[in-house]
């Protein structure tokens, strides 16, 4: 103003209009405008995945990032995997998902979560490494049936060698979608099952699988066949069908209410009678009481369970159980008698 200059504050966006002759300049005042980055970047509180083993072909890395809400988040495995998107499922917890694609090896991997808020960026390192399974590990050497043969028996036996030794209780068996637990040899690497159950003629499918010490997922995928004339000349798949009890024995103590579990042909019907006796004088005098009478029919593998209610008979009494087997004609084919001692 002394030059003779109109000079103005502008305080709204901090800055002085200068007027000279006509002409106006325009001076910012920066020294408290300048952008404190760390101050505004979105803040990670927290990185978690829920690898807490060696991960396989097939199965989901997820991860959730805690953090600033309405930013968008990421994560990586430096070196392995570029950025995966993750979703804000609630205000500030986003989640991602990752499945676990075959040849992909990592050993001991960094995960890294990133947020980003406009134009800055924050990150974290999760506590736990990542491992990843290379696919191409050495599986099953030797399996038994052998791949593509046609056998003669209806429950042939399962065998699988693996080439390392496996982690105690990671064996199992899938046969036609259904599991089974094997029995480990005292070698550590031999697994084996026999099916409980009958099987019908045609092709099967197997897969075998187990960890090694590592974690290190090992697996066979095979399949044979079940021929005809085995299943025409199985004893439990004839015209005349045979029945067994599974569950029970002779002088086997049972609760007031029990299951009756047995194998027969497939679809068979089966009968069941229990008759109760008291003893008058034990071991000289019975007397026989009321009978109960159901009726079940097998699955398509020859199983059945049955259940039995003995509520309302006395505790200590006796029960003759009759199971017999019924063919399409209606005629008994075959039965079983065995005696159980109810509670």
């Amino acid at each position: 103003e002394a030059m003779g200059a109109d000079v103005k504050w502008q305080s709204a966006s901090r800055t002085v209009a200068i007027s000279r002759d006509g002409s106006s300049d325009t001076v910012s005042d920066n020294s408290n405008n300048q952008q404190d980055d760390t101050a505004v970047r979105p803040e990670i509180t927290q990185l978690i995945h829920n690898a807490r083993g060696t991960l396989n072909p097939g199965d989901d890395l997820t991860v959730t990032l805690i953090g600033a809400p309405n930013a968008r988040a990421s994560f990586a495995i430096l070196g392995a995997i570029q950025e995966v998107g993750m979703a804000e499922v609630s205000p500030g917890r986003y989640e991602g998902r990752l499945r676990i694609n075959q040849n992909l090896n990592v050993s001991n991997g960094t995960l890294v979560g990133y947020l980003r808020k406009g134009n800055l960026e924050s990150a974290m390192e999760a506590d736990r490494d990542i491992t990843i399974a290379n696919s191409s590990n050495p599986d099953v050497t030797y399996v038994q049936p052998n791949p593509g043969t046609i056998v003669s028996q209806t429950r042939p036996q399962l065998q699988a060698v693996f080439p390392e030794y496996i982690r105690s209780g990671s064996a199992n068996f899938m046969l036609d979608g259904q599991s089974f637990s094997p029995s480990v040899s005292s070698d550590g690497r031999t697994v084996a099952v026999t099916p409980s159950y009958n099987l019908n003629p045609g092709v099967h499918n197997v897969e075998v699988s187990a960890l090694n010490q590592n974690g290190q997922r090992m697996t066979r995928n095979w399949s044979f066949t079940v021929s005809q004339s085995a299943y025409n000349n199985d004893p439990y798949n004839n015209s005349n069908p045979q029945v067994s009890i599974t569950n029970l024995s002779n002088g086997t103590t049972v609760p007031a209410v029990f299951n009756i579990q047995g194998q027969t042909s497939p679809y068979t019907k089966v009968k069941i009678d229990a008759t109760t006796e008291r003893a008058l004088i034990p071991g000289i005098i019975g007397l026989k009481g009321r009978t109960t009478t159901t009726s079940t029919v097998s699955d398509a593998s020859g199983r059945f369970n049955v259940q039995m209610n003995t509520q309302n008979l006395p505790s200590n009494s006796q029960i003759d159980l009759e199971v017999s087997s019924i063919d399409s004609n209606g005629n008994i084919t075959d039965t079983v008698d065995l005696n159980v001692i109810r509670q």
